[in-house]
């Protein structure tokens, strides 16, 4: 028979495993700090064999290293969003070369030189041919667009 002191370590021991495997599944950097703080206690579980203090030293590792560490590795393992030709067209004028009409599905524009699937920020707006239009985004291959606001002298 196993004395307490010794399942402890094993538990410590496998609870380590288990959250090495579900990081490793997930991916979140959530896991990682348990299972870092699941270590510690593993550790001095072979030194102290009080459950309470194991336990205290698990709660006080895992916590401490997700609230100062993840932000921070977060920061370097976040992949940065890389910005294509298509994104330097927001905000910039384009000019209606087929009525944009959301309720027909119809519209293009013309941006750049390139023609472009368009569709009406406002839903219930038809805009003609010819008026000048600023690009608000693009999903996809369809830019969506408003009519250009006139300053008034």
């Amino acid at each position: 028979m196993l004395s307490p002191s010794t399942m402890m370590t094993i538990f410590w021991g496998v609870l380590f495993v288990a959250f090495v495997i579900a990081e490793t599944a997930t991916v979140q950097l959530i896991c990682i700090w348990l299972a870092a703080g699941s270590l510690a206690s593993f550790l001095v579980s072979f030194f102290v064999p009080n459950i309470m203090v194991q336990t205290v030293i698990f709660v006080v590792v895992s916590t401490l290293l997700l609230v100062f560490t993840r932000p921070l590795l977060k920061k370097f393992i976040t992949p940065k969003r890389v910005k294509t030709n298509a994104d330097s067209l927001v905000g910039r004028e384009a000019i209606v070369s087929q009525t944009i009409d959301n309720l027909r599905g119809t519209g293009r524009i013309m941006a750049d030189g390139l023609s472009w699937n368009a569709r009406s920020d406002d839903p219930g707006t038809v805009i003609a041919p010819n008026e000048v239009v600023v690009i608000s985004r693009i999903e996809g291959v369809t830019a969506f667009v408003s009519r250009q606001e006139t300053i008034s002298e």
